[in-house]
């Protein structure tokens, strides 16, 4: 089994390192831009990963220092914009060897348009940006399409969460059952469901109909909103810690296992999910894999009656179909997967 993750000695583990790796390593790269939400860990894997990688890594962050603006206001040709960090911050800024880092550039959107720049006269050069809410407040103007190769960092993945906890070979056991369709045994399952008790928003658009593309199918105007983070959630539900541990506390489970089973599905790189509405049937969400619809049903608690699932299946008779519960059962039966809640992004990474 490939594992997925990359560390440093000093911090935690997050499958984005492979995709810093890679921009890295490509023989024709453009400057990187960062996209997440705050405190999804944008600036510390930017740091770390100049901190292991390069001589030497210059972090600018223009919410820290908001005079590193007027550096952007004369004029946005590199060579003057490198000689006038240079002097600024005391520092001989050579590219080679060396990640440059634009934090928060948001709030310079100056320093933003001059990725393009960077570019086109350094093409060589390893050149980060990272930022939050970047759709909001800029005007076309200052994006440099076509210019910048744009990543998300999402929120921390169950089995990201599960590598910072030390429980690498908890993580080994669950990708191993998620890849063999094979059985998780009790205590297994009862620790792997405890640790998902202790994850901004998604739209999900609605279809009505089931036929591919699903993107042609889906309503403009109707979709699901879903908080991308399941812990603020919580927060907004005011669910303390020990109710959540208890896992007790009515139809709001059903709420927090959607948004964990769909951020679980983001982090995965399965996008973009689609949700079914019909009738009085609904599929929380829908997937579209090597020309087929995959209907994925969320269950918070132990019942596995999926009544809409299987209208959906009498329906569209889809090749194969996913049932997430809280049961530990991993198995398919007559093209029906049954697997945990969080198994969702490595079960479905593999169908």
């Amino acid at each position: 089994m490939t594992r997925r993750f990359f560390s440093v000695s000093w911090g935690m583990r997050r499958s984005f390192w492979t995709t810093l790796v890679d921009w890295k390593e490509a023989p024709h790269r453009k400057p990187l831009l960062v996209q997440g939400a705050r405190q999804v860990g944008k600036t510390w894997i930017l740091k770390a990963f100049g901190g292991v990688h390069f001589e030497k890594c210059v972090h600018l962050d223009f919410a820290e220092d908001p005079a590193l603006n007027a550096l952007f206001k004369n004029n946005l040709k590199p060579a003057r914009i490198l000689t006038d960090l240079s002097i600024y911050l005391g520092l001989d800024i050579s590219l080679e060897g060396t990640l440059l880092i634009f934090d928060e550039v948001q709030l310079c959107p100056e320093a933003l348009t001059s990725l393009k720049y960077f570019y086109e006269e350094f093409p060589a050069a390893h050149i980060c940006a990272s930022g939050s809410l970047l759709g909001l407040g800029l005007s076309e103007q200052n994006f440099p399409v076509g210019k910048v190769q744009r990543e998300w960092l999402r929120p921390m993945s169950f089995s990201e969460f599960l590598e910072a906890l030390g429980e690498s070979p908890l993580y080994e056991s669950l990708a191993q059952a998620a890849e063999t369709t094979s059985a998780i045994s009790p205590p297994i399952h009862d620790k792997a469901f405890g640790l998902v008790r202790a994850g901004l928003v998604h739209r999900v658009p609605i279809c009505r109909t089931v036929k591919l593309p699903l993107a042609a199918y889906a309503q403009k105007n109707a979709f699901m909103l879903y908080l991308f983070d399941t812990g603020i959630l919580g927060a907004m539900l005011h669910l303390d810690p020990a109710t959540i541990h208890q896992y007790d506390f009515g139809q709001f489970k059903g709420f927090l296992a959607e948004n964990a089973v769909l951020n679980q599905l983001f982090c995965a790189g399965l996008e973009p999910v689609y949700t079914w509405r019909e009738g009085a049937s609904e599929i929380e969400f829908l997937l579209s894999s090597g020309g087929r619809v995959i209907p994925v049903e969320v269950k918070a608690g132990l019942n596995t009656k999926a009544k809409s699932l299987r209208a959906f299946r009498e329906r569209y008779s889809p090749e194969t179909a996913v049932l997430l519960t809280a049961l530990g059962a991993n198995q398919m039966d007559d093209g029906l997967l049954h697997a945990p809640l969080y198994l969702a992004g490595e079960t479905l990474r593999t169908l």
